[in-house]
């Protein structure tokens, strides 16, 4: 059953928003993040450093039984074993990656503002840059190679 769920996770995107690290969203997202989760912190040997034996059998059940999780019981439960964790890697950062981080966090701001400076210049087609997820990723890629003199991504 484990490597089923692994091979899954491989082949998903976490979907869940970053801002203030929302590990609600993370624990709401299912067991394909909180797959990945545990294959971070495994490999950065937190998962047994920093979760009890109790704790990561309830973990593993948990991947193990629940696609989603929808009950407010058991995301109060998650919650602490899953910020601690978080911390232990190195935060949502860590978990989801350098690059997609980026484009959520200054790709998706630089697009919104090229795209209203485009609009307000008279391009109509501007408006789907905001939420086109590629042109994001290609602003945040730009931006993590300029050197920090440049970097747009300091003045937002």
């Amino acid at each position: 059953m484990s490597d089923r769920i692994t091979s899954t996770c491989r082949s998903s995107s976490l979907k869940f928003g970053i801002e203030g690290e929302n590990i609600l969203g993370l624990i709401r997202s299912g067991r394909s993040a909180l797959a990945i989760l545990k294959q971070k912190a495994v490999r950065n040997r937190s998962w047994f450093k920093v979760l009890r034996l109790e704790d990561r059998r309830f973990l593993d059940a948990v991947m193990g039984t629940v696609r989603r999780v929808r009950s407010a019981m058991l995301l109060d439960i998650l919650e602490p074993l899953v910020k601690k964790l978080l911390d232990a890697i190195g935060g949502v950062r860590a978990l989801i990656g350098e690059v997609s981080y980026r484009t959520r966090i200054t790709g998706t701001l630089l697009a919104q503002r090229i795209s209203r400076i485009a609009q307000y210049w008279g391009n109509k087609n501007a408006e789907v840059w905001a939420t086109d997820e590629r042109f994001m990723r290609y602003l945040a890629v730009v931006d993590m190679n300029n050197i920090p003199v440049f970097r747009v991504s300091g003045m937002l």
